[in-house]
């Protein structure tokens, strides 16, 4: 799915995607160390600003990679949870945070979500 979405953007944006995870790839232990941190804290404020930051703070970057992808996935969780299916999903810290992460489209189409720690 993730090269499906690399493919379908426009070749500016590849670059501009290419580019950024080689600026990145020097910095993620760190990033992922600071990420994991918000987390374990609760810190969704701080966790919603890094979605804006590095190749996310592209907005063609960011609505492909972040904002279509949670959209499609809300759209498969409610599919399975209207046939009482309880899914486990897996995602990144970025997936969870902001008015574009997984709980609160959730909450828009009417369901409680509550964090576990």
């Amino acid at each position: 799915q993730q090269l499906g979405l690399f493919d379908r953007l426009p070749e500016t944006e590849q670059r501009d995607l290419l580019n950024a995870v080689v600026a990145e790839a020097a910095e993620a232990g760190q990033d992922e160390r600071r990420l994991e941190t918000l987390w374990r804290n609760g810190d969704m404020g701080a966790i919603t600003q890094e979605t804006r930051r590095g190749m996310l703070a592209d907005p063609e970057l960011r609505q492909a990679l972040l904002v279509q992808r949670n959209q499609d996935w809300v759209r498969q969780l409610t599919t399975m949870l209207k046939a009482r299916q309880r899914p486990f999903v897996a995602v990144g810290a970025a997936h969870m945070a902001g008015a574009d992460g997984l709980p609160a489209l959730l909450t828009r189409q009417g369901y409680t979500i509550r964090r576990v720690q």
